[in-house]
């Protein structure tokens, strides 16, 4: 119950802070991994919101070796990892991976 009050607390504190940028700058993307729906919701350079079919996980940047990924905050369950490489993406939820993702240009 402690930790559910302290991440609904962060949440709603969060909505305070005024974005670096103006909504319509930011990017959302949309893909299609297997029989998933994915989008891909940009808020700044080191947040991102990853939905997959009705799931929405908050994803923060981490370190990565090329390309950029992002991960859901350590203790989540389920852990999701996102990366991308260009326009690549890979998405894993509790270490299984999603099939192969493509860009789903009818959503744009």
């Amino acid at each position: 119950m402690f930790i559910k009050k302290t991440l609904t607390a962060i949440l709603f504190s969060a909505a305070f802070i005024a974005p670096l940028y103006a909504a319509d700058d930011l990017p959302t993307l949309y893909y299609q991994c297997g029989n998933k729906e994915v989008m891909v919701n940009y808020h700044d350079a080191d947040k991102l919101d990853l939905t997959v079919g009705h799931t929405t996980y908050v994803m923060h940047q981490v370190k990565s070796g090329s390309g950029i990924r992002y991960e859901t905050p350590n203790g989540t369950k389920p852990f999701v990892e996102f990366s991308s490489k260009g326009r690549k993406i890979t998405i894993e939820i509790d270490g299984k991976k999603l099939p192969k993702c493509h860009e789903d240009k009818h959503k744009h």
